[in-house]
């Protein structure tokens, strides 16, 4: 590696030429009555170009012979993973796809030519015959970011400028032109008579193409016209120097640009890293003395703890509505009773549980008062009816706050509206209180530092039994541990790509936030089928212990890649497949720009050592009546559809966490104890 980048390393590798030969298949199923499929076949290479190829198609046969060549420009030191789909092209209906072929490229190596029958369907021994190539290409090499888990890649920025009086004549009589570049970040840019200056970003190793397209409109439809010109190719055109191309709209009508490329150097605006963020190793450094002093206290230590000798303390506070709100407010007060707070670092929190630590992390020195007026402040908004949240007032709020969350350029769903529900339910009138705000909370170690989590999960495609992971909110910072991948949290929702900020949009109210943090909008029917099923537990944690790789070679030397195990599948269809969109359709579910969108995987992530990826007090009999609640039953009033407790059930509940607390206070301090000695 030749030097440190924020917590990643820049290296440059050389680029490499794959060829694919599409030869043909055999005993293809038809998805006709009357006659044979229409076959084509489209590829996908996401990791060398976002565009789809397409052999020709070959009508009404079994046996479709191609003989069809393409060509990739691949990076070898990311994860190339290629798609082949075979589908029945249909004039009248929607093309049906019939099979699908994942492979992995890392199988091959600089002067290989591999022939591949991809067995499709055993019952009719179906199949796809390919030939793969991989050559060097002299002198063509790449600077990549990465982390070992992530990487980022270069990337190029186009500047198009147009002189409005060259144009004006052209664009009067044609309204609805725009600047196409499939493979950048902007992708088309509508071109108007005050147009004067368009920017696209594309991955500089691909081959972008700058094209024009014209719209006809038909009735309420928008149609691309074609224009007779072939586009104008990026790579060929010269770096940080001025180009005058000419784009045909008509035969005798044409817009003229002065095209620009420019290199995007400078640092990424995504931390790429597994270390903690600068900004949190001082908060770490500053908490050790409150944690030191605290724990010499109440373990009675004859000296004092310095440094590496201080352990960290975590508080996980789990979800489930109110129930989680009340719960986390029980413990914290009884950890505060114990003088066990101050020997907390770190409070983590989900769904119900971060309502209370946003009430909390307002007030800049919450852990340093008695908590008792945060516990009657929580049962003010508990045990109050909560139609005031739906009033005439409240709505017009909503309304208000939404447009005005347009206008700032974010997307709005009803998961923002829920948000907004949920704020004015337990919280005071909404301020302007945003999560960077908190750092006041933690500036010189006074509180724990503050971690939420929200669930991310596939939209329209998997349950989240099989796939979810987390995501890292804190003051400092919002990102994916698993991935290594963090923004500042004043960034999120702003859009990124290729580890660089594209467009900025001003930081989302806490409130907006705490919608995202409930997850209840990331579940789907499939999900609940599985928690009916019994096969799906909520509390189970999504990270569960790696797996053995069975497609791991042992015999591979340290510096080979192994390939990934090729896979062949069947879509579902008919009415397995109306199902399947069903059970796995989010309606409500909210999404954000993704700050990793373009990043793009290490060949040899999975092997990362840091990739999680899938890795006593007696009571009276009297109290002992007190302590049976009813916390699982569908009459239970702790239920996480109610959100409304009788003052009586908020304080059985309370008493019952804070009695828990203090009833294990022994094992509490004897875990203390043991984490000092092993320190």
């Amino acid at each position: 590696m030749d030097n440190s980048y924020n917590g990643a390393t820049a290296e440059t590798f050389p680029c490499y030429l794959l060829s694919v030969k599409v030869l043909q298949a055999q005993n293809i199923p038809s998805k006709d009555l009357l006659s044979a499929s229409d076959c084509y076949v489209s590829l996908w290479l996401p990791s060398s170009s976002n565009i789809q190829t397409l052999t020709k198609t070959i009508l009404n046969t079994r046996n479709p012979v191609w003989n069809e060549s393409f060509n990739f420009l691949i990076q070898p030191a990311v994860k190339n993973m290629l798609e082949l789909k075979l589908y029945d092209e249909d004039v009248v209906t929607k093309d049906d796809l019939i099979f699908t072929v994942v492979y992995d490229i890392a199988k091959l190596s600089p002067g290989d030519t591999v022939y591949e029958n991809f067995i499709l369907n055993c019952k009719d021994q179906a199949s796809l015959e390919v030939e793969f190539k991989m050559g060097s290409i002299s002198g063509d090499v790449e600077r990549l970011i990465s982390n070992n888990i992530l990487v980022a890649r270069e990337i190029s920025c186009l500047e198009v400028q147009m002189d409005r009086w060259r144009n004006e004549e052209c664009l009067k009589r044609h309204k609805n032109v725009e600047l196409l570049v499939n493979e950048s970040f902007e992708g088309a840019q509508k071109v108007t008579q005050d147009s004067e200056i368009f920017h696209f970003h594309c991955v500089k190793n691909w081959e972008p193409m700058l094209k024009v397209n014209r719209k006809s409109n038909w009735g309420n439809l928008s149609l691309d016209t074609a224009i007779n010109s072939p586009g104008m190719s990026l790579k060929s055109l010269p770096e940080d120097k001025e180009a005058k191309v000419t784009f045909p709209l008509t035969l005798n009508e044409h817009l003229k640009f002065q095209l620009k490329v420019n290199n995007c150097l400078g640092p990424l605006d995504v931390r790429l890293g597994r270390d903690l963020c600068g900004a949190e190793q001082d908060f770490l450094h500053k908490r050790k003395n409150v944690v030191a002093a605290a724990l010499q206290k109440v373990l009675k230590l004859d000296q004092e703890l310095r440094g590496l000798k201080v352990p960290v303390v975590a508080v996980m506070a789990t979800g489930g509505g109110v129930r989680a709100m009340s719960g986390l407010c029980g413990h914290l007060h009884a950890l505060q009773k114990l003088n066990l707070l101050d020997c907390v670092t770190y409070i983590t929190g989900t769904s119900g549980s971060t309502w209370a630590m946003t009430n909390l992390y307002e007030d800049a020195d919450w852990s340093q008062k008695d908590l008792v007026g945060l516990i009657h402040k929580a049962r003010k908004y508990i045990t109050k009816r909560k139609s005031r949240a739906f009033s005439m007032d409240a709505l017009k709020h909503y309304d208000m706050q939404l447009q005005q969350r347009v206008q700032e350029g974010h997307s709005v769903s009803f998961n923002d509206l829920w948000s907004l529900i949920i704020d004015r339910m337990f919280h005071d009138e909404l301020n302007d209180f945003k999560l960077s705000n908190q750092r006041q909370a933690v500036s010189v170690g006074q509180n724990p530092l503050p971690i939420y989590m929200a669930l991310n999960v596939k939209e329209n495609s998997q349950s989240s039994f099989e796939f979810k992971e987390w995501c890292e909110f804190s003051p400092y910072e919002v990102g994916f541990p698993k991935y290594g991948g963090f923004i500042p949290s004043e960034n999120f929702g702003s859009e990124f790509f290729m580890g660089r900020l594209m467009k900025k949009k001003p930081e989302s109210k806490v409130c907006f936030l705490e919608g995202v943090w409930s997850n209840i909008f990331s579940l789907n029917l499939g999900d609940v089928w599985n928690a009916l099923q019994n096969s799906y537990l909520l509390s189970q944690s999504p990270i569960p212990g790696k797996e053995k790789d069975d497609n791991k070679d042992s015999s591979l030397s340290e510096n080979q890649s192994p390939g990934l195990k090729t896979v062949c599948f069947s879509p579902s269809n008919g009415f397995s497949n109306i199902l399947n969109r069903v059970l796995t359709h989010r309606p409500i579910g909210k999404s954000t720009p993704n700050f990793l969108r373009g990043l793009q995987l290490h060949k040899d992530y999975y092997q990362d050592k840091t990739f999680a990826a899938w890795q006593g007090i007696k009571r009276s009999s009297t109290e002992m009546g007190k302590g049976k609640l009813d916390l699982t039953s569908f009459k239970s009033p702790y239920r996480m559809t109610n959100l409304t407790y009788t003052e009586d059930d908020f304080d059985k509940l309370l008493n019952l966490c804070d009695y828990n607390i203090q009833n294990n206070s022994e094992l509490i301090l004897q875990a203390l104890q043991t984490a000092v000695e092993r320190r």
